[in-house]
């Protein structure tokens, strides 16, 4: 009987802790960037502070056909999410990871190495800077 009672313990318990975590994770916040371009949505529940730097989530959305992408058997591809970073102060940005989302439901995460954009570069008018802009206004806890 002893044992039975520790397992169901347990059992409650990783429940609970499940539960806890499940809680704690926010879904996904989606708004349109302002002054940005069509199909550009910025994650605000993903928006996060680490220094000068803020990271968000940004889904671009294609509402016409798209070329395919080779590698992936020229699935067409419908929304791309990017992890971007932001930095503040020095008006730079650069890509953490990338997902591809196709028409016939695949999803395909670029590996670590594979995304492009490693380094820093500066935000242009037209490349980033709504996205910063609304990003670094954002308060993050």
């Amino acid at each position: 009987m002893p044992l039975l009672r520790n397992v169901m313990l347990q059992t409650n318990l990783g429940l609970a802790i499940l539960l806890l975590l499940t809680a704690c994770s926010p879904e996904p916040r989606w708004v349109s960037v302002p002054n940005g371009k069509a199909g550009e949505f910025i994650d605000v529940s993903s928006i996060a502070t680490a220094g000068p730097v803020r990271l968000a989530s940004i889904k671009i959305v294609f509402t016409t056909p798209t070329s395919g992408d080779a590698s992936q058997g020229n699935r067409r591809v419908v929304e791309i999410v990017v992890r971007q970073a932001f930095n503040c102060a020095e008006n730079k940005q650069r890509n953490e990871a990338m997902t591809f989302h196709y028409a016939n439901g695949v999803v395909f995460d670029v590996p670590a190495d594979q995304v492009p954009s490693h380094d820093w570069k500066p935000v242009e008018s037209d490349d980033g800077k709504p996205e910063l802009e609304f990003t670094c206004r954002q308060k993050t806890e």
